[in-house]
């Protein structure tokens, strides 16, 4: 993850900092569109949820929204009692892993590139 910014700390300290506060119910906020049938807004939700956890590290919550907006892409609409227990555990086992960040051994590895 950290290679993915150039080893800039800094930027990923900011976006992490931004998950944890803005982006970490956005689980929720998808199962949610899930319980209703249009798919174009759940496919387009999924997207900006893909891109933002991909690009720190959330690589299993990155894959689930890339499935959920093919399905959509496909005209398939995902089954809220199949997805949306996935995609509410998944925001907030990456919460808890980006709490837990070890600032200081990816501050080293930042240094050490």
């Amino acid at each position: 993850m950290l290679e993915n910014l150039s080893f800039d700390l800094d930027t990923l300290h900011e976006m992490v900092d931004l998950y944890l506060t803005c982006f970490a119910d956005t689980g929720y906020q998808l199962a949610e569109k899930l319980e209703g049938d249009d798919l174009k807004d759940i496919k387009e939700f999924a997207h900006s949820l893909k891109g933002m956890v991909a690009s720190i590290g959330g690589y299993r919550l990155m894959e689930t929204a890339n499935l959920i907006q093919e399905m959509c892409r496909e005209g398939n609409k995902p089954d809220y009692a199949v997805w949306a227990p996935i995609i509410t555990a998944q925001p907030t086992e990456l919460k808890e892993a980006m709490e837990q960040l070890d600032w200081n051994e990816l501050e080293r590895l930042a240094a050490g590139k």
